[in-house]
């Protein structure tokens, strides 16, 4: 009588039953988890450290250690924002899984809750913070020195500087140039003059100019935005640069905006400069755009001029306006101060409004 070979058989039944296994502790390690992460979509914070710390201590391998080691330290901050607990809690993450995909989340929660932790009188957290300065990511390096520099730290701008420089990232090239903007010094003022007139990106150095009208030194800002605008053949960047005249309070670039619309050849910066003007509201910047009005060289210019009137609560411009409205000769100047004075919500103006209807020279104006 022929045996029979049970051999495959009970191989085959037995790589069933492992995979089997397998698969189901495969489950249950995955359901576990997830029961776990449900609690952080409810905000149940306090039950999902407990749920994340139990899956933790069944499970001492798998893929999702260092999800489950994250989402603690996240529901303690949660629980308590700021806390010292929660501090910790991502320092050892950060220690332990430095190649986690939640790494560079933990880095910046660590910067967040140590600045805070630092301005409350504990300088031990600035330390632990700026041993980010030189962080392989740059976003985390940038977080970093803002929480330096809100803490006072002496060396932040030195460091933004020399981040500035090594990095070609223009997003964080610009950053950069916002957080430099919050440095009252004139070494600041220096560096952004560089950067403005230099060669990064007109995005770059156009985000430079803007920084420079935030440093409350306005003598020595308006300076610097003479620099730019006298060296700098970029329309766009010299655009900024007016706009950014008009956000100080030094009566000196009135007359200099003036001469710019007045005289100069390009139209886009003519007419920025008469914009420009309608931010300074003063009784001086009222007459110059008065000036520009009459004898500015582009009609574009005077046209900027006559809006940028419309925009100031200059009232006492309003007989100015309608009278360049009733005696236009040309169609788009006095459709142009029709225009302005609508934007005057006074009874002055729409008894101006009134006669230019009633009598202005050209029909299209009416």
């Amino acid at each position: 009588m022929k045996r029979k070979n049970y051999t495959g058989l009970f191989s085959v039944a037995f790589l069933s039953l492992v995979l089997g296994t397998s698969a189901y502790a495969q489950d249950a390690y995955e359901e576990a988890y997830q029961e776990a992460n449900d609690l952080i979509l409810d905000e149940n914070w306090s039950q999902a450290v407990t749920a994340f710390q139990r899956f933790l201590s069944d499970n001492k391998s798998g893929r999702r250690l260092d999800d489950a080691r994250f989402f603690i330290c996240y529901a303690i901050d949660k629980q308590s924002p700021g806390s010292k607990t929660a501090f910790e809690c991502f320092d050892e993450f950060v220690d332990d899984h430095s190649r986690s995909t939640y790494a560079d989340d933990a880095q910046r929660s660590l910067i967040r809750i140590g600045q805070r932790l630092a301005r409350e009188g504990n300088p031990e957290y600035g330390e632990r913070i700026r041993s980010f300065r030189q962080a392989e990511d740059e976003e985390v390096a940038i977080a970093a020195l803002y929480a330096l520099q809100n803490i006072g730290d002496d060396e932040a701008l030195a460091t933004m500087i020399s981040l500035f420089n090594r990095t070609s990232s223009e997003e964080i090239r610009k950053k950069i140039v916002y957080a430099m903007a919050n440095f009252e010094t004139t070494d600041v003022v220096d560096k952004l003059i560089e950067i403005a007139t230099g060669g990064s990106s007109t995005e770059v150095r156009k985000s430079a100019v803007f920084a420079l009208s935030n440093h409350s030194d306005d003598l020595y800002v308006v300076a610097a935005l003479k620099i730019v605008l006298d060296s700098d053949s970029d329309i766009e960047i010299r655009k900024v640069a007016l706009h950014a005249m008009s956000n100080t309070d030094v009566s000196d670039v009135v007359p200099m905006l003036e001469e710019i619309a007045t005289n100069e050849a390009n139209e886009e910066l003519a007419k920025s400069a008469a914009y420009a003007l309608g931010n300074v509201n003063t009784r001086e910047a009222g007459e110059a755009l008065k000036n520009i009005m009459m004898n500015a060289r582009l009609t574009e210019a005077r046209k900027a001029a006559l809006y940028a009137i419309g925009n100031t609560e200059m009232t006492d411009l309003v007989p100015f306006v309608r009278d360049a409205a009733i005696n236009a000769t040309d169609e788009e100047l006095g459709k142009a101060a029709a225009f302005a004075l609508g934007n005057f919500y006074s009874s002055d103006a729409n008894e101006a409004l009134s006669m230019i209807l009633s009598t202005a020279r050209l029909t299209e104006v009416k």
